[in-house]
């Protein structure tokens, strides 16, 4: 079997592990800093977590897991910046639209903004050309539901979300 194969049947139970004893995230950490696998291992990750976003709206336990291990793939997209935008991109709009979408009917929306905003720093320093380009289409929609948002009924530290995130 081959790494990409080993991972993705096996992931879920890895990430279950992480969650008991966040010590274990220094094997995601090493594959992920590793040129090797760091593309392989980021797509069979971000693939993991695309598919349970939704829970980060519920559950603040998982919530704060996943956008720990999203900042982790997000990360390793400076780190190796050819292969991992390559990577990223083609779930770039699944993210950010999936992020928003959620957020508006979650009983907790704080984390998929605090998920947005990871994002944003990590394409936003003008160095991801590829993941910028992709993103740049997303922008007018984005920044008018984000502008709705800011205008609504929510606690202070939303709002201060909302103006970074515009």
């Amino acid at each position: 079997q081959t790494f990409q194969e080993i991972f993705t049947a096996t992931i879920s139970h890895m990430v279950e592990r992480i969650n008991k004893n966040t010590t274990l995230q220094i094997i995601a950490n090493t594959f992920l800093s590793n040129p090797a696998t760091s593309p392989i291992f980021a797509t069979v990750l971000v693939e993991y977590l695309l598919q349970r976003m939704e829970e980060m709206g519920t559950n603040v336990e998982r919530s704060n897991l996943y956008l720990r291990l999203f900042k982790l793939v997000f990360g390793s997209v400076s780190l190796f910046p050819t292969e991992n935008e390559q990577m990223l991109r083609p779930h770039l709009h699944s993210i950010v639209n999936k992020a928003m979408d959620y957020a508006m009917t979650a009983k907790e929306p704080y984390n998929y903004f605090l998920l947005l905003r990871a994002l944003f720093r990590s394409i936003g320093g003008g160095s991801h050309d590829l993941l910028y380009q992709e993103f740049l289409p997303l922008l007018p929609n984005l920044l008018e539901g984000l502008n709705r948002l800011q205008s609504g009924l929510h606690k202070q530290h939303m709002k201060d979300l909302f103006v970074e995130l515009c």
